[in-house]
């Protein structure tokens, strides 16, 4: 709120460029909110998995095969 009182926007610029960027590209929505919603569909409990077991699972839930993780969890 104080950025925003003082009359600037609290980003870096390195993060303002990288805004601009996006927007000039096309980029009209965060794409974080999208993989947020995503996975939370997803049936692997990372909490619960090595980094490695939870990469290639998103993998697999990214390419659509949910069904072979299926099979990881015994």
């Amino acid at each position: 709120l104080r950025a925003a009182a003082e009359g600037v926007d609290g980003l870096s610029p390195e993060m303002r460029k990288f805004i601009d960027e996006a927007k000039e590209s096309g980029v009209t929505r965060c794409p974080i909110r999208d993989i947020e919603a995503q996975a939370e569909k997803c049936p692997v409990d990372f909490s619960m998995a090595s980094p490695e077991e939870a990469r290639k699972a998103m993998e697999r839930f990214a390419a659509g095969d949910e069904d072979e993780g299926a099979e990881a969890d015994g």
